[in-house]
């Protein structure tokens, strides 16, 4: 089974930086969800969140992720996802969430869309 993992990569002023790593299905999202929202949710900061190394990605994923960009939301604050392999990003178009889950090629991208 591919290991699911969260980390915090670095926090600044207004912005939070996160990795998320593995399946993001049921099993692996139940087993990050309340470690990612904590890491995001409570500062209250714009989060920048690399998915270059998720494999798959399932609508608990979804959900989990569309939850963080809706209470960032109500603070004017913002959740970048970025890099995504095409398969994350198909998942994403599918869900017809593609506004709520803004998607950056680049860390780069990313920052400059925040």
């Amino acid at each position: 089974m591919e290991e699911i993992s969260v980390e915090l990569l670095g926090e600044e002023q207004d912005l939070v930086h996160i990795k998320l790593r593995g399946r993001l299905d049921t099993a692996g999202t139940g087993e990050i969800d309340t470690k990612f929202t904590a890491m995001i949710s409570p500062r209250g900061k714009h989060a920048l969140v690399d998915i270059s190394e998720v494999s798959f990605l399932a609508s608990m994923g979804i959900r989990m992720l569309v939850s963080v960009a809706r209470t960032l939301g109500r603070r004017q604050k913002r959740i970048i996802l970025y890099g995504p392999p095409s398969m994350v990003t198909q998942s994403i178009e599918n869900s017809g969430l593609k506004e709520t889950l803004s998607l950056m090629g680049s860390e780069v991208e990313a920052r400059a869309n925040l």
